[in-house]
């Protein structure tokens, strides 16, 4: 699992040194799981630009050669995470209280867009 790991690093590293322009040691000192504000990762050029998702739709649309952008936002019909375990017969029964926790902090994350 560690060798896994650690390739799937070094390609990581490799992939954002040749996209942001940066020798692989300093994204290997950058990339160390610290999290960076906007305008931190602006000042450290791992960002173009920043800006909201208005913005990113702008930029994509742009590179797309799409003139007037569609976006959909698709929603679950309830937790993501209760399909799932409907799907593969799991109780919830045997959850603990710190399970069910964590899985309804997720929930949030369902409402993400798609576009």
């Amino acid at each position: 699992m560690q060798a896994i790991t650690d390739d799937l690093y070094e390609q990581f590293v490799d992939a954002v040194a040749e996209g942001r322009h940066l020798s692989p040691e300093t994204v290997r000192n950058l990339a160390t799981g610290q999290l960076y504000t906007g305008t931190q990762a602006l000042s450290l050029g791992l960002v173009d630009e920043l800006g909201g998702l208005d913005r990113a739709i702008e930029l994509a649309a742009d590179l797309a050669g799409v003139t007037a952008p569609v976006v959909e936002e698709y929603r679950l019909s309830g937790p993501w995470w209760s399909g799932l375990l409907q799907q593969f017969q799991v109780p919830l029964l045997p959850l603990g209280e710190d399970e069910l926790t964590f899985l309804r902090m997720l929930e949030g994350w369902q409402a993400v867009p798609r576009y």
